[in-house]
């Protein structure tokens, strides 16, 4: 089962950071797992940012996912791809990406889970955990206790793959999402907010590993 870092951080659309700034001052704080999310962007936009994202992450040991275009992907020799509920099927990304690349997918219930685990995918982004404005056709929520529930149902499986919680989450709480049995935690909004003032971005594990970084 593949190995996620506690924290995994999501790009987004802000008027002071690019993407690029995003991902380099991501990269300087320590955060080992970025998702390049440009969904507005036009293809030749996505490309050269998707390129300079690829080199800042090279140098900095990071592993760089694009969001759902697996053109872009293979193009820039990214790491690997996310895709939500209505983009690409995971079966044609892996026949084009081939079997080295990773593939996440979006999964807002148990019977998504299930579905998901019918093809070869590398982990499992299980939300919204709470209402966030990241994304403008939010699934029903799920908050704690539909985490914990369907991550639980998942860990019985023995073709079970790393879940990672998105949706609103801050990084002072990844260590109580993780806690509900997910292996990492997927943040937006409060990594930018803390980027920009250049605030710390420090967090425990639910098994006392404490982590600084900033």
């Amino acid at each position: 089962m593949m190995i996620l870092p506690p924290l995994y951080f999501i790009t987004r659309e802000d008027s002071s950071l690019s993407h690029v700034q995003q991902v380099q001052r991501a990269c300087q704080a320590g955060i080992k797992a970025i998702q390049l999310r440009m969904k507005e962007a036009s293809y030749t936009e996505y490309v050269n940012a998707a390129l300079a994202a690829r080199d800042i992450c090279r140098a900095y040991g990071v592993m760089l996912i694009i969001n759902d275009n697996v053109t872009v992907v293979r193009e820039v020799g990214a790491d690997g791809v996310h895709l939500g509920k209505h983009d690409m099927s995971p079966q044609k990304a892996r026949e084009i990406l081939g079997s080295e690349a990773v593939i996440g997918c979006t999964a807002n219930t148990e019977e998504d889970v299930l579905q998901l685990l019918s093809y070869s995918i590398d982990y499992i982004g299980l939300g919204p955990y709470r209402f966030t404005n990241t994304k403008k056709k939010l699934s029903p929520i799920l908050g704690p206790m539909g985490v914990q529930s369907i991550a639980s149902a998942l860990e019985k499986r023995e073709d079970r793959v790393p879940v990672v919680a998105v949706g609103g989450i801050l990084v002072d709480e990844i260590s109580e999402v993780c806690a509900l049995g997910v292996q990492s935690v997927a943040i937006s909004a409060d990594i930018i907010n803390r980027l920009k003032s250049s605030q710390s971005i420090s967090y425990s594990t639910p098994v006392n590993m404490n982590s600084e970084v900033l």
